[in-house]
């Protein structure tokens, strides 16, 4: 994900800027070479990227192009738009700080339902 639009200028060591519907069309290509030559079976590996924003849109891109979806229908680029991004990001640094309060108040944190979550993208997402 080094090279994803939403990666760090500093991080840009080519100055390109790969649009994240890229890691889903690779993943969807990669299945349909897969279902053509190795009877549907994948490896994924994913590596790269220091911005979180980088890493959790190429994610999403890539499991999402992962996915078997019916012939015709079409992945929603939406979610790995900047404005989701930030609600991502928002929802794991709350929860994530709220965890990390939790060990210091009990030593048996209680696990969060994401059912909790207000917005009907996050209940999508996680």
């Amino acid at each position: 994900m080094d090279a994803c639009e939403h990666e760090y200028e500093s991080m840009s060591r080519h100055n390109r800027k790969v649009p994240t519907s890229f890691y889903n069309r690779f993943a969807r290509d990669t299945c349909a070479l897969a279902d053509q030559y190795a009877q549907g079976r994948v490896i994924s590996v994913l590596e790269g990227g220091y911005s979180d924003r980088a890493l959790t849109s190429g994610a999403m891109a890539h499991l999402a192009g992962l996915v078997d979806t019916p012939a015709g229908s079409s992945i929603n680029e939406e979610w790995w738009n900047v404005e989701n991004l930030i609600k991502v990001g928002s929802f794991t640094l709350f929860h994530e700080v709220e965890a990390n309060l939790h060990v210091f108040r009990s030593s048996k944190p209680q696990p969060r339902n994401a059912g909790e979550v207000g917005h009907h993208f996050l209940h999508k997402v996680l």
